[in-house]
């Protein structure tokens, strides 16, 4: 991550998150959907468009013990790359 210019995710045109019921959160993409499961739904409630990829982190490292803070940034990271190559997501 560049420390110059802060990367900030937000979903791409089309895409959205969607609360089914109590139990079952879904990405909803143009050619259909993909179900959200634990961290998933915590880090896709806060890519907003606003906050960087740095805040998103620093947000649920505030959650948690300090011994899963490596856990964390590597999970938020990995997720966001993930989507970015499905297209799913883009940084700006």
């Amino acid at each position: 991550m560049t420390q110059d210019r802060p990367r900030i995710p937000q979903l791409t045109r089309g895409c959205r998150v969607q609360q089914r019921s109590e139990n079952e959160t879904v990405l909803l993409v143009p050619e259909g959907l993909l179900r959200l499961k634990g961290s998933a739904v915590e880090i896709l409630n806060l890519v907003d468009g606003e906050r960087s990829a740095t805040q998103i982190i620093d947000l649920l490292k505030a959650q948690y013990p300090l011994e899963a803070h490596s856990q964390i940034e590597a999970e938020v990271e990995s997720f966001l790359a993930s989507l970015h190559t499905r297209s799913v997501l883009l940084f700006k």
